[in-house]
C-alpha cells in the first residue's frame, strides 16, 4: 500500500515489517528512517547493499531466520534496491519474521517496476515515494537550520544554497554542515564565503573541512589557503 511521508505521524509502524522507499530524494528517505524507525531503537541495525543480498540470499535469509528465533529486534536496511531483489523479498515474505523490519531504499522506480508493484498492491507492505524538494521546502529547511544554530546569512546566500542543493536535501545538509563547522570560529559569513565553501573540491570530507575550519590540523590545508586557491 502507498503511504505518503506525512502520513507516518499517524502510522503504527509496529503493524508492518516491510517498507520500500523510492525516489531521488535520498536525504528525505534518511530523515523518515531516522525519525520513525532508528531513533531510540534499542535493537540491532543492519545495513546491506542490494548486490550483497542478491549474491548471498540464502545466507542472509538463514541468518535472519535464526535471529528471529531468539526474538532479537532488528532493522535491516537495504540500499540501492531494484527489481533484482524481488525474488529474495518473495522468499522472505514466506517466512514468519515478526521481530525484523526490512527497509528497502531505492532510486527512481518506474510504474512497471515489479518491486514497486508488489509493495503498492499488497496491503501488508508499505511503499513511500520521495520526490525532489522544491525551492520553497529547501529554503524553509535552511532557515530552520540557521535559526537553530544561531547563524546569520543573507537571503542571497540562502538562495545560493538552495540552488546548489539541486532539489536534494541530502546535498543541502552537507552544505549546511560545512557552514556550521565554519561558523564555530567565524561569526561573520559573507556571500563570498558561501560561494567558496559550497564549491570546494568534492574529495574533501566534512570531517576534514571541520579540522581545516578550526585550524586544528597544522599540517593540513587551512581554510584561508583553500579560499585563496579558489580565487586564482
Amino acid at each position: 500500500m502507498i503511504v505518503k511521508h506525512f502520513e507516518y505521524r499517524n502510522l503504527d509502524t509496529s503493524n508492518y515489517n516491510y517498507y520500500l522507499f523510492y525516489g531521488k530524494n535520498e536525504g528525505f528517505q534518511n530523515e523518515i528512517i531516522e525519525k520513525y524507525f532508528t531513533n531510540g531503537f534499542l535493537g540491532e541495525i543492519i545495513k546491506y547493499e542490494e548486490n550483497e543480498i542478491v549474491k548471498n540470499s540464502e545466507l542472509v535469509i538463514g541468518e535472519l531466520l535464526n535471529n528471529s528465533l531468539f526474538n532479537n529486534d532488528k532493522i535491516l536496511i537495504i540500499d540501492r534496491a531494484s527489481d533484482k531483489i524481488r525474488n529474495t523479498i518473495d522468499e522472505l515474505l514466506l517466512k514468519n519474521l515478526k521481530d525484523i523490519k526490512i527497509i528497502l531504499k531505492a532510486g527512481l522506480l518506474e510504474k512497471r517496476s515489479k518491486l514497486r508493484n508488489l509493495f503498492e498492491k499488497d496491503k501488508n507492505l508499505v511503499t513511500t515515494p520521495f520526490y525532489e524538494d522544491d525551492a520553497k521546502n529547501l529554503f524553509s529547511i535552511v532557515v530552520q537550520y540557521l535559526n537553530k544554530h544561531k547563524i546569520k546569512l543573507g537571503r542571497e546566500s540562502i538562495n545560493l544554497l538552495v540552488e546548489r542543493a539541486r532539489g536534494e536535501r541530502k546535498n543541502l545538509n552537507i552544505e549546511l554542515e560545512k557552514i556550521y563547522n565554519y561558523s564555530i570560529s567565524n561569526k561573520e559569513i559573507t556571500l563570498e564565503t558561501i560561494q567558496k565553501l559550497t564549491n570546494l573540491a568534492e574529495n574533501y570530507e566534512v570531517s576534514e573541512l571541520a579540522n581545516q575550519f578550526l585550524c586544528k590540523n597544522k599540517n593540513g590545508i587551512k581554510l584561508c589557503s583553500i579560499l585563496a586557491n579558489r580565487r586564482s
